[in-house]
């Protein structure tokens, strides 16, 4: 738990559908409030289906910090990488990649092999595919991340050796710089506005931030027995902490964290719940996809659960039942949820929880990333498809 200011709020939520029935995720905050939190109605957000397309059936997929540019990394080690539009910029196959992270504008990618310190080596490929620089790091490799501004490209990557590493890569430009971290660096993220890099370690825990050049910002100290992952948001200058613990028996918790490390509010990641914890780009909102367990007569079934809450930790709406399973997958900066239904289709949802059909994907949601500023999602579908979509209003 980061030894900071936290304002907290204790919530359950029960259903009665004549049966018993047993919440097993909880979110949990220090202030109390009475009843729902009362909001006027919206429109709902409108998301227009930019593209759909099949590729090789991707293993691992990344979404460039403003959704600009994405790649895909295959089983057997071919990346594609595409602008927003669809279009494949170049394929290749890296022997050894398990990981990626590509700029906003497709000039440059980084693969490396996830956390095997066999394989220490950072690539950088340029907008052919073609491999322009390597670096040999100390330790193995957990954690990338990439932003670009300009012709110059800026990667930020930690490694279980406690170093943290900036990379910045151009036409005529090459150097990097690390320092040392105060664990293994489990997760590190640029903010681009600021240019400064917020990452977590593990074993002498801690959340920190720094500038390029290493100097620190500041420090809260983390669960040991917790692995941290830290997420920039689009507007927000603060940042978006999930800390899963190690054991599998154990909840985990989230923080959203001001620009100087404070707690703004925290709550519980559910084991049983596996809850997902997604952050409007302002900070103004966070949103929960929350398993419950319905009992009766000895039988049970999981419900899937949309929950919103707003800056106060207080719940402005929580969409789910037995015929409605409501899985969020992104959050924009006015509170919109885009929620994946039942059958493959997606649901805009307001505020208040009034749901619009957006789509009908052609085959079973797999996963979905999303743009820092919450206005693209690219979700991959069974059999290879993506699809892309956009905010529009």
């Amino acid at each position: 738990m980061l030894r900071s200011r936290v304002i907290t709020r204790l919530s359950l939520i029960a259903a009665a559908m004549a049966v018993l029935v047993v919440c097993v995720a909880v979110v949990s905050f220090v202030r109390r409030e009475a009843g729902r939190a009362q909001t006027p109605d919206t429109p709902p957000a409108r998301f227009r289906v930019v593209w759909e397309r099949a590729v090789l059936p991707p293993a691992r997929l990344w979404l460039s910090p403003r959704g600009t540019a994405f790649c895909t990394l295959s089983r057997d080690g071919v990346l594609g990488v595409y602008s927003s539009d669809g279009r494949r910029r170049f394929a290749v196959r890296v022997p050894d990649a398990t990981a990626a992270a590509v700029t906003d504008d497709g000039r440059y990618v980084l693969v490396y092999a996830e956390r095997d310190p066999s394989r220490s080596v950072l690539r950088f490929l340029d907008s052919t595919g073609r491999e322009c620089r390597k670096l040999e790091v100390v330790g193995a490799v957990w954690c990338a991340d990439a932003w670009s501004d300009t012709d110059t490209a800026t990667f930020v990557v930690g490694t279980g050796a406690r170093y943290v590493y900036v990379v910045e890569i151009g036409p005529r430009r090459w150097r990097y710089r690390r320092w040392t971290a105060p664990g293994a660096v489990t997760s590190a993220a640029i903010d681009g506005n600021t240019r400064q890099v917020t990452f977590a370690t593990w074993q002498r825990s801690a959340v920190c931030r720094a500038t390029l050049r290493g100097l620190r910002r500041w420090r809260a100290e983390a669960d040991p027995a917790s692995i941290g992952c830290v997420e920039a948001l689009g507007s927000f200058p603060g940042v978006l902490v999930r800390c899963t613990p190690n054991r599998p028996d154990v909840d985990g918790e989230f923080m959203l964290l001001d620009d100087a490390g404070n707690q703004l509010y925290r709550g519980t990641i559910s084991r049983q719940g596996a809850t997902k914890v997604l952050a409007a780009p302002n900070g103004r909102y966070i949103c929960l996809g929350q398993a419950k367990l319905i009992r009766h007569k000895g039988k049970s079934v999981r419900e899937k659960h949309t929950v919103l809450l707003d800056s106060g930790g207080r719940t402005l709406v929580d969409k789910g039942s037995l015929f409605f399973e409501a899985d969020p997958l992104l959050v924009t900066a006015g509170g919109a949820v885009l929620v994946a239904g039942a059958k493959n289709t997606l649901f805009s949802m307001t505020r208040t929880g009034k749901l619009e059909v957006v789509a009908k994907m052609p085959s079973r949601i797999k996963r979905c990333v999303s743009s820092r500023d919450g206005k693209r999602a690219l979700i991959e579908c069974s059999g290879g498809r993506l699809v892309m979509l956009t905010l529009i209003r």
